[in-house]
């Protein structure tokens, strides 16, 4: 009876640690998933599809006069690496673990302050940031109503007319937003093209 019942445990006791192992593995195979689909995302230029890389360690805070309070209660050793007129790029802390992460722990109602750092290749380059803006070229040009309506359907909202002929800038909203219209309405094929606007880094000649 005894030897049947230790049988018993060690059969449990394997199926507990198999079913242990089976979830780190799963864990860690969503954690990397996440990790991979967080490294690159592409865009449309108005000629040709591009890539473009998230820079894990890197946040972009639109321009809000001197108060960095809000990062800096999460994440408090983080540093300016880059002050623009429209946002400034902060690296947030190593032990902070990733930008995505320190958004994540912003509050909801001011996490749009800030948005994710892209890069022009996995190695680094000029840093990018979305505007939260599109740029759409029709086939054809269109009245104020059929923009306004087209917008509505698509969950935008119509910025100004630019110069070049029947395109349109429209505000997406900000983080991924912009990026994520922008590729939608691309593959839809009904326009000429659907941009993200970007705001680059400068360098000084």
């Amino acid at each position: 009876m005894m030897l049947r019942m230790f049988k018993i445990v060690l059969l449990g006791l394997g199926l507990f640690m198999h079913g242990l192992s089976q979830a780190g593995v799963e864990t860690q195979a969503g954690v990397m998933a996440e990790n991979v689909s967080q490294q690159s995302k592409r865009y449309y230029d108005g000629r040709r599809w591009r890539t473009v890389w998230i820079n894990p360690q890197e946040l972009a805070e639109f321009a809000v006069g001197d108060d960095s309070s809000l990062l800096r209660s999460v994440s408090p050793g983080a540093k300016l690496v880059q002050q623009g007129r429209k946002f400034r790029i902060w690296k947030i802390d190593q032990a902070i673990s990733t930008a995505s992460a320190t958004k994540r722990s912003l509050s909801s109602t001011d996490s749009s302050r800030f948005a994710p750092v892209f890069q022009l290749s996995a190695s680094g380059g000029s840093r990018m940031v979305l505007s939260g803006n599109i740029i759409v070229r029709f086939k054809q040009d269109m009245d104020q109503q059929q923009l306004l309506a087209w917008a509505q359907r698509q969950g935008l909202q119509l910025e100004q007319k630019m110069s070049i002929p029947a395109t349109y800038l429209f505000y997406a909203g900000q983080g991924m937003l912009a990026l994520e219209k922008a590729e939608l309405i691309q593959g839809s094929g009904e326009v000429k093209f659907a941009v993200p606007e970007w705001w680059r880094q400068a360098y000084k000649r």
